[in-house]
C-alpha cells in the first residue's frame, strides 16, 4: 500500500500538502551491520579480521575453510561460513511437526543436485539425536533445504542443524504449537521491514527478549523496488520482477544478522502481502506493474516461487502455489487464522465512495471460499481467543465520513459486514484481528458501525465486538520519515488527534515509532504490547521499551488501557549461540568497508569505505600465503565516505587477499577473480 496516499488524506484535512523527504544518516553506518551482497554465484564469505587476530599463515587457512570462531572480548562466537551463509529456520508449527528451512550455497561451476543431512536433537550439544535424514537440494529450488520434520511431541523445544559434507550450519531452536489445557501463549507480531529504510534491530531485540512462542509475519518481509542509502542499498538495485531478482533480494534480507538471529531462535508464521510481489498486489494485476515487466501473472508466480523457497512455509498444495491460508491451534488458548488478502481471491479495490465496486457484494477481499473457511472455523472454534491475522486494516477509518483506504477492508464492507454479522449473531467471544501494511501503531475497538453511537459507545466500548491491534513497522518508512507533508516537527501528534477524535473507536494511534507487537495470551485476559526502538538508523541502539500496553479481558470485547510487562509462564531453554554475520567487519578498526565490488572480480576492484581520521591508508594485494602482488600508493583521504579503484588486470585466476593498513590497524579481505 502507498503510506503516502494515506499520510496525504489525512493532511489534506487540515489544508498542508505532501513534502518527503528520508535521511539515512551516514555516520550510522556501523562496520558490524555492514553488508555485503551475497551474488547469485558466489561461494565464499568476505571474512574479516583485525591484525590483532590474524597476523598467521593458520588463521589465513582458517579463512580459507570458510567456518570459524573468534575469541571476541572473551566470548566466542560462530561465524556462519559457507555453504550455509543464510543461517537456519524453522517456520509453521503444528503439534506434531514443523518446518526447518536453510540454504546451502554452490561454489560457482557447480552443476546437479546436492545431499544435505538434517539432525533434529532435544539437547543444544546434539548428545542424543531425535532424528537425521538426509534431503537433495538443487538449481530448480535455488538451493534451499525446506523439511517438514514429522512425528515431535506437542508443546515441545527442539535443537536442528544441517550438514553437507564437512560443513555444519548454526545450530537453530525451534517449537511445536502445545495441545490441552494450557494457560499461557505468547506470539510476536511483526510486519513491513524495508531493508532500506532501516537497521533490523528490532529482529535482535525480539530474539535478546527470548520469550515468545513464535513470531507472526504480516507481510512486506521484501521489497520490490531498488535504491536505498549507502550500506543499505537493495540488491539488485533496480526492481525486481525476475524468478532470480526475486531470489537474490530474499538473499540480501536473509544475510541481515539480526533477521538471521530471529529465525535461529523462533518459528516464524508468515503470510504475504503486495511488496513481496509488486505494490497494490491483488489477484489479476497492480497498478503499480509497468509494461516493461511483462506478464502480472508471471511475475506474481515468480515472486511465489520465491517466497516458498526461500521461507519455513508448509505446502498445502502440489498444484496451487498461492493458496496460503491457514490455521494454527494452541490446544484450549488460541486458534489463530491466517489470511491472504492479497493474491487468492482478492478483486481491485475501489477509487472513491463513487466506485461502483464499492460497497459491491463483488468487492472481494477473501472470496468466498477462503471467508467461508475462515467463517466456519470462528464458528466451530472451542480456543479460548480467536485471533485472525492478515495484511490489512480491518477496523474503519474515516475523516468527514471518507474512508482514508479504500484498499483496507473499509472497501469490502460486504465481506466484513459477514464477518461483524457472525460473531454478532453467535455471540463468538474473544475476537482479536491483527493486522499489518499501515506502518503505524493502532488498537481498535471494532463495531459494525461504531459511528453510530447508539449501537457503540465511545465512553466505554460498550458494543464492541472485537478488538483490532495493528503493530508498527519493523523500518519501513511511517509519518515522520519522508513522509512529514511540511507540517515540520510534531506534525504527528496533529494528524494522530484528527484519526482518534474523527474515530473514537480507536483508542490508540502511534504513526511515528518502529518495533513489534507482543500478545501475551491467558484464560482471563489478552494483553497486547507495543514495542518501540529508540533508533533504528544506529544498527548499536537496542534500546527499546513497552510504550504502551492494551487488555482485553474474557468475554468482553472492548479494550482496556494499561497493565505491566508481561512474562511467560512457561520454561524456555538455553538459546543456541548467535551467529555473526559472515559479510560483517569483525573488529571496529578504521576505516571500515561498506561495499566492495565486484567479488568474484575481473579486471578492477572498487572499494567504498569510510575514514574517521586523517591517517593515510595504504590498499595492498596478495596471495593466500601472504606474497605482496600489488600495493598502492600510501594515501590520505578525507573524512567520510571515499572511494577507491584498484585495477587488477595483470592478476591471473585464483584467491587473493586485500589487506587495508590505516595506521597500526589492519583488516583482510577475501578475493576471487574469475
Amino acid at each position: 500500500m502507498k503510506k503516502t496516499l494515506i499520510f496525504s488524506k489525512i493532511i489534506l484535512f487540515v489544508s498542508f500538502f505532501l513534502s518527503s523527504s528520508f535521511n539515512f544518516s551516514q555516520k550510522h553506518i556501523e562496520s558490524e551491520e555492514t553488508i555485503y551482497q551475497l551474488k547469485k554465484a558466489l561461494s565464499v564469505h568476505l571474512g574479516t579480521v583485525s591484525n590483532d587476530t590474524i597476523p598467521s599463515t593458520e588463521i589465513i587457512e582458517d579463512i580459507n575453510k570458510e567456518s570459524l570462531r573468534h575469541q571476541t572480548k572473551n566470548e566466542k562466537i560462530l561465524i556462519c561460513g559457507a555453504p550455509f551463509l543464510h543461517g537456519v529456520a524453522s517456520g509453521d508449527p503444528l503439534e506434531d511437526r514443523l518446518i526447518i528451512w536453510t540454504r546451502w550455497t554452490p561454489p560457482i561451476s557447480f552443476e546437479g543436485s546436492k545431499t544435505v543431512n538434517y539432525q533434529i536433537s532435544n539437547t543444544i550439544d546434539f548428545t542424543q539425536i531425535l532424528q537425521e535424514n538426509a534431503v537433495l537440494t538443487d538449481s530448480l529450488k535455488d538451493f534451499t533445504v525446506k523439511v517438514d520434520v514429522l512425528n515431535l511431541e506437542p508443546g515441545t523445544y527442539y535443537y536442528y542443524r544441517f550438514i553437507a559434507d564437512s560443513d555444519t550450519s548454526v545450530i537453530g531452536r525451534t517449537k511445536t504449537a502445545s495441545v490441552g489445557n494450557i494457560d499461557n501463549v505468547r506470539l510476536a507480531f511483526v510486519n513491513c521491514n524495508d531493508y532500506r529504510r532501516g537497521y533490523f534491530n528490532a529482529y535482535k531485540t525480539l530474539a535478546n527478549q527470548n520469550n515468545v512462542d513464535a513470531v507472526v509475519h504480516l507481510g512486506d518481509y521484501i521489497y520490490e523496488t531498488g535504491g536505498g542509502p549507502q550500506g543499505r542499498k537493495h540488491e539488485p538495485d533496480a526492481e525486481i520482477w525476475e524468478l532470480n531478482d526475486y531470489r537474490m533480494r530474499y538473499s540480501q534480507y536473509k544475510l541481515d544478522s539480526n533477521l538471521a538471529r530471529c529465525h535461529q531462535v523462533y518459528p516464524f508464521i508468515q503470510i504475504w502481502d503486495d511488496h513481496d510481489i509488486v505494490v497494490d498486489a491483488v489477484t489479476d494485476t497492480s497498478l503499480q506493474h509497468g509494461e516493461q515487466f511483462g506478464s502480472y501473472q508471471l511475475r506474481k508466480n515468480r515472486a511465489i516461487q520465491a517466497f516458498r523457497e526461500w521461507n519455513p512455509i508448509r505446502e498445502l498444495s502440489t498444484t496451487d502455489q498461492i493458496k496460503n491460508w491457514r490455521k494454527f491451534s494452541y490446544g484450549s488458548m488460541l486458534d489463530l487464522f491466517m489470511l491472504d488478502v492479497r493474491l487468492y481471491d482478492r478483486s481491485s479495490f475501489a477509487t472513491g465512495v463513487t466506485d461502483t465496486i464499492y460497497n459491491s457484494q463483488y468487492a472481494k477481499m477473501c472470496g468466498p471460499e477462503q471467508l467461508e473457511w475462515l467463517k466456519d472455523g470462528l464458528y466451530n472454534s472451542n480456543a479460548k481467543w480467536k485471533v485472525i491475522a492478515n495484511g490489512l486494516m480491518f477496523g474503519q477509518l474515516q475523516v468527514a465520513g471518507v474512508p482514508l483506504v479504500f484498499e483496507n477492508w473499509d472497501g469490502y464492507n460486504y465481506e466484513r459486514d459477514q464477518l461483524f454479522n457472525l460473531i454478532d449473531t453467535a455471540e463468538i467471544k474473544n475476537v482479536i484481528v491483527y493486522s499489518g501494511d499501515f506502518h503505524c501503531s493502532f488498537a481498535t475497538n471494532l463495531a459494525k458501525n461504531p459511528y453510530n453511537f447508539t449501537s457503540y459507545n465511545p465512553l466505554n466500548g460498550n458494543g464492541s465486538l472485537a478488538v483490532e491491534f495493528i503493530p508498527p513497522s519493523l523500518s519501513s518508512d511511517n509519518f515522520d520519515e519522508g513522509n512529514d507533508f511540511g507540517l515540520g516537527s510534531g506534525n504527528a501528534s496533529l494528524a494522530q488527534t484528527l484519526i482518534t477524535t474523527s474515530n473514537s473507536h480507536i483508542r490508540f494511534c502511534d504513526l511515528n515509532n518502529h518495533g513489534y507487537g507482543l500478545l501475551d495470551l491467558q484464560n482471563e485476559r489478552a494483553q497486547n504490547e507495543f514495542w518501540f526502538l529508540q533508533n533504528i538508523q544506529n544498527p548499536h541502539n537496542m534500546n527499546e521499551s513497552a510504550a504502551s500496553i492494551w487488555r482485553v479481558l474474557n468475554n468482553e470485547g472492548k479494550l482496556t488501557s494499561g497493565g505491566i510487562v508481561s512474562t511467560p509462564n512457561f520454561s524456555i531453554p538455553e538459546s543456541p549461540k548467535a551467529c555473526l554475520d559472515p559479510f560483517a567487519t569483525i573488529s571496529e578498526v578504521a576505516p571500515f568497508v561498506i561495499h566492495l565490488f565486484p567479488n568474484p572480480f575481473h579486471d578492477w576492484i572498487k572499494i567504498e569505505f569510510v575514514s574517521n581520521d586523517g591517517t593515510p591508508i595504504n590498499f595492498s594485494i596478495t596471495d593466500c600465503s601472504g606474497k605482496v602482488l600489488k600495493s598502492e600508493k600510501e594515501t590520505s583521504f578525507n573524512l567520510g565516505q571515499n572511494t577507491f579503484w584498484i585495477p587488477t588486470s595483470e592478476l591471473s585466476t585464483g584467491c587473493y587477499l586485500l589487506k587495508i593498513k590505516q595506521g597500526s590497524s589492519e583488516q583482510i579481505k577475501k578475493l576471487i577473480k574469475v
